[in-house]
């Protein structure tokens, strides 16, 4: 799902950060939902004997607004976190 272009790096544990060039937000999110599914399906007997997930956060980026790094992560944790806890409200 990852292009050439894009950067993808651990930063942590079990966090790791995927940087889409040219890409915006909603289409982001399509991505990360696609691999999400991916996994799930791919590792469907691993994720239920283990009880792992794969939870995500996206968050834009618009080049008119110099954000920090670790500003942009913490929306995209954010976003992780809303996620969960939305997740744990349906299940």
């Amino acid at each position: 799902l990852c292009r050439d272009s894009d950067l993808f790096a651990r930063i942590g544990g079990d966090e790791f950060v995927i940087l889409f060039i040219n890409t915006n937000e909603q289409e982001s999110e399509q991505i990360m939902h696609n691999l999400q599914e991916q996994i799930i399906e791919s590792k469907r007997s691993v994720l239920s004997e283990f009880g792992l997930t794969f939870s995500y956060g996206v968050c834009g980026y618009d080049s008119e607004i110099d954000y920090p790094i670790d500003v942009l992560i913490e929306k995209a944790d954010n976003k992780m976190y809303e996620y969960k806890a939305s997740f744990k409200n349906k299940h």
